[in-house]
């Protein structure tokens, strides 16, 4: 069975990483062509993604996160791809993007990676929206790639506002995902487009500015 990782501590944690990354890169190995064919990971697959905390790798361990360096989430990113590329891929995109926890006001960096579902993000600013005293509304928005997006519990999606580029989390009942993805060898990926529901709020703790981003934590 695969362990918490974020539950351990100290040097276990890079141990943990690598010791879940292998024993997931079996199971999607196991499932990798019928996940080819229906485009999206099993699920099987992504609850050991999650229970092994390999989908928030760079969060720090102040948050709840593994706090695994660098090269010990390449490896086990690595080790994944070696079962299968999308599940690879899943823990790319959402551990790379739980980087934003450092920049996040910590209510929203608990709040959206909290290690129960991959995290998906656009990096395109496409949306279109306004701050009012609430957040950001968000009018419009259609973003490619949103990696994840089938299983994502939030979606990060960024947009310009007042020639500031933000980054809002938007809740799995604010975005929609297209079925219009079909990279062979990556189906399973779900990188289809996503767009906002519009008039959706995203709240301050859950926006991060790009422009340019000032860490929270070091």
């Amino acid at each position: 069975m695969v362990e918490r990782v974020a539950e351990s501590g100290g040097t276990d944690r890079g141990e943990g990483v690598s010791k879940a990354a292998a024993e997931v890169a079996v199971t999607a190995a196991e499932h990798a062509d019928a996940g080819e064919r229906e485009g999206c990971l099993a699920p099987a697959v992504v609850a050991g993604l999650v229970a092994g905390d390999l989908l928030r790798m760079g969060m720090p361990v102040e948050l709840g996160g593994p706090g695994v360096d660098p090269l010990t989430a390449a490896e086990a990113i690595m080790t994944l791809a070696g079962g299968d590329a999308a599940a690879g891929w899943y823990a790319t995109v959402s551990s790379a993007h739980s980087v934003l926890t450092h920049y996040l006001p910590e209510e929203g960096a608990r709040e959206v990676f909290d290690g129960s579902a991959p995290v998906g993000c656009a990096s395109m600013p496409r949306g279109t929206g306004e701050l009012t005293a609430d957040g950001l509304r968000l009018d419009s928005g259609r973003w490619p790639w949103g990696s994840a997006g089938r299983h994502a519990s939030f979606m990060g999606a960024n947009t310009v506002v007042g020639g500031r580029v933000l980054v809002a989390f938007l809740p799995r009942g604010d975005f929609v995902v297209e079925d219009n993805w079909d990279a062979v060898g990556l189906r399973a990926s779900a990188s289809g487009d996503f767009s906002v529901r519009p008039g959706a709020v995203v709240p301050p703790h859950r926006l991060v500015d790009m422009s340019p981003p000032r860490p929270r934590l070091d």
